[in-house]
């Protein structure tokens, strides 16, 4: 049976199940640890409104880290406000990128932006741990046909683990290049909660963007210092019924009304059962970013 049929019992689907139910049962201790943590607290309630009328304030100690926002312009041809951006998104084909977590972005040099992913699924890959897209004006072209874009690490364990790396952060380059920043990360399989880091540095890695918007893997560079992402990179929020959002990001991408792009990700705790087409296919956009607006742009960390 394909992946995208409901109760395939696939490994791709099974790892996927697994990460949200990691996912959810994490957004619930946070929940209970949040509440009586007042500064938590705070940085808790700056994602509380995920629609794209709604904004996301930065947390006090993050503030002194803003860029200078006056300095990013609309750009021409490209979406104008949140809404956009996701209809953009949704009109990406499911077969080569269907959803998933972390939803980091950077402008290239030649004008193009490129969009990273962590843990992804699709019908025609199943389940990877790194994708990427490629913006041209109003336009997504699925790099590489949404294959995974970090190789899993040279050295691989003989215990049945899988040595993986999921992106942190990315920098763009002269000449259509880019710099991803990398969780080395330790995945135990069929164990929800089978992952840790294998070291406790970060690893970049450089990357070439080709015209046709696909991306060639060009080395490993160095080992840095774990970017301060906040909360590990999730900001866990509960925003409905089985429904929780994570991973806040705020882009360099001025809207027109002023304001910048910020994305959130999905995430369900009802079972895949729930996300089923009337026709038997799997829904895959249900674990497509959310797209809101920030009033403050914050530079993200560099690792050293």
């Amino acid at each position: 049976m394909h992946p995208h049929r409901a109760g395939s019992g696939t490994a791709a689907h099974q790892r996927f199940v697994k990460t949200l139910l990691r996912r959810t049962v994490t957004a619930a201790l946070l929940a209970a640890t949040l509440a009586g943590t007042p500064g938590l607290a705070h940085a808790r309630a700056v994602t509380d409104d995920p629609s794209p009328s709604g904004y996301l304030d930065v947390p006090a100690r993050a503030a002194s880290a803003a860029t200078t926002n006056r300095q990013i312009r609309l750009v021409a041809g490209e979406p104008k406000n949140a809404n956009q951006y996701r209809k953009m998104f949704a009109a990406v084909p499911t077969t080569e990128w269907g959803g998933g977590d972390v939803t980091i972005s950077t402008r290239l040099s030649d004008g193009r932006r490129l969009w990273l992913h962590g843990d992804t699924l699709s019908l025609n890959n199943g389940f990877v741990h790194s994708t990427a897209l490629v913006q041209t004006g109003s336009v997504l072209n699925v790099a590489n046909d949404g294959r995974q874009i970090l190789p899993n690490d040279e050295q691989q364990p003989t215990d049945g683990t899988q040595r993986i790396y999921w992106v942190e952060t990315v920098k763009a380059l002269p000449n259509s290049m880019a710099v991803v920043t990398a969780a080395p990360i330790t995945v135990t399989p069929n164990d929800p909660w089978g992952f840790s880091r294998f070291n406790a540095k970060s690893r970049q890695a450089l990357l070439h963007v080709d015209s046709a918007g696909d991306i060639q893997f060009v080395r490993w560079t160095k080992w840095v210092t774990r970017p301060d992402i906040g909360m590990d990179g999730e900001d866990l929020r509960a925003i409905g019924p089985n429904h929780y959002s994570y991973a806040v990001f705020v882009h360099d991408i001025r809207l027109k009304n002023g304001m910048f792009l910020r994305t959130s990700n999905q995430n369900w705790s009802d079972g895949m059962d729930a996300h089923v087409n009337p026709d038997g296919t799997f829904r895959y956009e249900d674990w497509r970013p959310m797209f809101g607006q920030s009033r403050t742009r914050v530079k993200p960390y560099w690792g050293r």
